[in-house]
């Protein structure tokens, strides 16, 4: 009995490690409603939001930053999920003075902060209407590169269920792995 409840106890807390976060920035308590990129019209009301995505583009203004963000849904620790259905575009506006060479165009962002409606702007020569975030507090994420690495099998005989005959050659082989820059290491906000 005592058995079964040390064995309980233990996958309760290697269970409770495995637990998504969004990172301390861009955390808000569990009961707060946050605006949902999908909810918004012309009515929506004045809301704390949380969206992610790539930066589109970034302008330094006199007292602020303003990202363009093109919109993706967000992992269940707040990562954008970046492939090729866009959602759409948002403005962010933050007090903070973001580097443009830190807060680049492709890099991936999450944004918590208030909807205040929408703006009138351009995607190119594209009339388009921004929801607006002001107030944001903005996670830039690292980057993670692909790699495709080849080699050669050093057991190339005995692969089970298959058998590699030694007359076919050496087996090579390549994997795709993920790689997080480590540029990212030393960013920092100023104000």
């Amino acid at each position: 009995m005592l058995i079964q409840r040390l064995y309980i106890i233990l996958a309760s807390i290697i269970l409770s490690g495995c637990a998504a976060t969004y990172p301390d920035k861009i955390t808000v308590s569990p009961d707060t409603q946050l605006l949902a990129y999908n909810q918004i019209s012309e009515n929506t009301p004045k809301q704390l939001a949380r969206w992610g995505g790539v930066i589109a583009d970034i302008k330094n203004e006199k007292n602020r930053t303003r990202l363009e963000v093109a919109n993706f849904k967000l992992k269940s620790y707040g990562r954008p999920i970046v492939n090729d259905n866009v959602d759409g575009r948002f403005y962010v506006y933050t007090d903070q003075f973001l580097d443009p060479l830190v807060y680049k165009k492709g890099r991936s962002v999450t944004v918590l902060g208030t909807y205040e409606g929408l703006t009138d702007g351009k995607i190119g020569e594209f009339e388009y209407k921004f929801p607006t975030l002001v107030q944001a507090k903005v996670h830039i994420w690292k980057e993670i590169k692909e790699v495709e690495i080849e080699y050669i099998d050093p057991w190339p005989y005995w692969h089970y269920p298959y058998y590699h005959h030694r007359m076919y050659g050496p087996k090579y082989k390549k994997i795709k792995t993920q790689h997080k820059s480590n540029n990212d290491n030393n960013i920092k906000n100023t104000k």
